[in-house]
């Protein structure tokens, strides 16, 4: 599975303006994430988090991953 954007709205500061974050570059790609502590790079246990995928195939096999290591239902 290769993830091509991350989009996230309505979370921490950012408001209800859409931020995305694409991941598609084909050679020297290299992204981080920076902030002072406090600032919000790491999410909360209770952060909710919406994957679309474009392949049914692919989402079954990443919900299959998840429920191996997470031994939840999914």
């Amino acid at each position: 599975m290769k993830i091509k954007s991350i989009a996230w709205r309505n979370f921490g500061s950012y408001g209800n303006r859409l931020q995305e974050i694409k991941f598609d570059q084909t050679t020297g790609a290299f992204y981080v994430i920076t902030g002072a502590n406090g600032a919000g790079k790491c999410l909360d246990k209770d952060t909710g988090i919406e994957i679309i995928f474009s392949d049914k195939l692919q989402q079954k096999r990443f919900e299959k991953f998840l429920k191996e290591r997470t031994h939840l239902d999914i």
